[in-house]
């Protein structure tokens, strides 16, 4: 972002109008569809209002996912759960720590969604590594030719 632009924001609300535009909302939205998969409920189902218990686990695995992998604040995690505010956010977050300490079948699903998405963010960055790789030994390539005709 260029600060030029933005000169007439302060620094906070300079990092507000980036981070709209960044990919924590596209992680958000990863970690909503791991969650349908795992919890095998449909999503829109999940965003619902809803209060069936496959339904309301999945949202409470969601927030607390939600929570602890990204920056997000609680409000715009309450949006990606059907419009909800920040309070319900909170409500699930804190369901999900009860839930976890209580209910084994919770537990172990709420793990298969962290080592699942852990396994995401490994294929995302060894893709990154592949494509930095791939444009290194294009300038490489490129380099022996140049080199070739002089």
């Amino acid at each position: 972002m260029n600060p030029v632009i933005y000169a007439g924001l302060d620094y906070k609300y300079r990092l507000l109008a980036l981070n709209k535009y960044t990919s924590s909302r596209a992680d958000l939205t990863g970690i909503l569809d791991c969650c349908c998969i795992v919890f095998d409920v449909d999503k829109d189902d999940v965003i619902s209002r809803s209060r069936k218990h496959e339904y309301a686990i999945a949202r409470h695995a969601f927030a607390k996912l939600s929570r602890d992998r990204t920056e997000e604040p609680l409000r715009i995690i309450g949006e990606h759960l059907g419009g909800r505010d920040h309070s319900t956010a909170l409500n699930s977050y804190t369901q999900a720590e009860n839930l976890i300490k209580t209910y084994p079948a919770f537990k172990e699903r709420y793990q298969m969604c962290k080592e699942l998405l852990d396994t995401a963010d490994i294929v995302k960055k060894a893709n990154k590594i592949k494509k930095v790789a791939d444009k290194l030994s294009l300038i490489r390539n490129q380099n022996i030719i140049l080199t070739d005709l002089q």
